[in-house]
C-alpha cells in the first residue's frame, strides 16, 4: 500500500519512528541523548507537519499505538516530550539511556523477556542481547 493509502494511525507511526529514529536531527530536531524530543518541536517539522497533528491527536496516537513504540512524559513547565522506544540510528542518542541498564541478574519475583526470531537464539544465547 502506498503511504498515503494507510491509515491515519499507521501513518503517524511510521512517520514518528522516522523522524524519533533516523532522520529527526536531519531535519533540525533538537534530540536528547535519552532520545526525547519537544512534541512541540516535532509537530512543527515538515514532515510531521502535513498529518496535520496536535498534541492530543499525537498523545493518542502514542498511546493506542499496538507495539507501544513510543513513550512520553511530561518535563518541567508542562512541556511533553516524545521517544522511540528502540531502534534509534541516529548519532547522539544513546542506548543506554533509551534502554535503562543492562539486566545482568533478576532479583526473587522478577521476570525478564524478550522475543526473537529463532535464528538468532544460538548467538543471543552465546553473547547476550546487543
Amino acid at each position: 500500500a502506498r503511504r498515503k493509502d494507510l491509515p491515519t494511525n499507521v501513518q503517524v507511526s511510521k512517520r514518528l519512528a522516522q523522524v524519533l529514529r533516523h532522520s529527526g536531527r536531519k531535519e533540525g530536531l533538537y534530540v536528547r541523548s535519552d532520545g526525547y524530543a519537544l512534541v512541540q518541536d516535532v509537530l512543527l517539522l515538515k514532515s510531521v507537519a502535513k498529518l496535520d497533528l496536535n498534541d492530543a491527536s499525537l498523545r493518542s496516537a502514542v498511546e493506542n499505538n499496538d507495539k507501544q513504540r513510543f513513550s512520553l512524559y511530561e518535563g518541567a513547565q508542562g512541556r511533553l516530550w516524545i521517544r522511540a522506544n528502540h531502534g534509534h540510528s541516529m548519532g547522539g542518542v544513546d542506548p543506554q539511556g533509551v534502554c535503562g541498564n543492562p539486566v545482568h541478574e533478576l532479583g526473587p519475583g522478577e521476570v525478564c523477556c524478550h522475543g526473537t526470531l529463532e535464528r538468532h537464539l544460538d548467538s543471543i544465547m552465546s553473547l547476550g542481547l546487543k
